[in-house]
């Protein structure tokens, strides 16, 4: 009896063959593949995300150019009975949601309101959309001051040059792969470098990001 059993164990030890190299190397091959499609497909997401948000920054810095050529001064800049003094060119600091519906008071003296005025942008709801909830900014840069974001969003601000116009753009600290996006559009517009040339950006690697682009 004990000598049939340890036949039976032997016999079925011999019919439980591991895994050959062959068969490894097919999984690991696999896996492989599901990384890279993975990554691939990230990859894409953040390519269309610094596409479409550069975009953004592109389509608001010409529109601004235009309406200064239409108008003779930028919109949201303190008006006067000599519209061409340069001391006036500074553009209110103010900020706004990009999310739809959230309608602006189109108003006298303020940057989007005044492009929607003159239907460079649409009201009421004229806020251009931004991915991940991100938030547009727009100001003028003098005595230390920098363009304001939202509370919800990425404080820190980048370092921006006195007595210049900026539009920002601003992603919160949940936005994935803020930092990524925001050195690629950097790149796509600029030097790739953080604190020169005209496109500023900060960011922090746990999350959130600002850039700005001077107008």
């Amino acid at each position: 009896m004990r000598n049939n059993f340890k036949a039976n164990v032997q016999s079925l030890a011999k019919k439980q063959k591991g895994f050959t190299l062959v068969e490894i190397a097919i999984v690991l091959v696999i896996i492989g593949l599901l990384l890279g499609g993975v990554l691939k497909g990230q990859e894409m997401i953040n390519a269309a995300k610094i596409k479409n948000d550069t975009d953004t920054l592109k389509a608001l810095q010409a529109s601004a150019y235009a309406y200064r050529d239409r108008a003779g001064f930028y919109p949201g800049t303190l008006r006067s009975v000599t519209p061409t003094d340069n001391t006036l060119n500074g553009i209110e600091i103010q900020a706004s949601t990009s999310h739809a519906g959230s309608a602006l008071v189109v108003t006298d003296n303020t940057f989007f309101g005044d492009l929607a005025n003159e239907g460079f942008i649409k009201s009421p709801n004229f806020a251009p959309e931004v991915d991940d909830g991100g938030t547009v900014a727009v100001g003028y840069g003098t005595g230390g001051q920098t363009p304001v974001f939202a509370p919800s969003d990425y404080t820190t601000a980048p370092t921006l040059e006195d007595n210049k116009n900026y539009i920002c753009l601003s992603y919160s600290t949940a936005t994935d792969n803020a930092e990524a996006i925001a050195v690629g559009m950097d790149i796509k517009l600029d030097d790739g470098a953080a604190a020169t040339g005209i496109v500023r950006y900060d960011a922090d690697p746990a999350g959130g990001a600002n850039i700005c682009l001077e107008i």
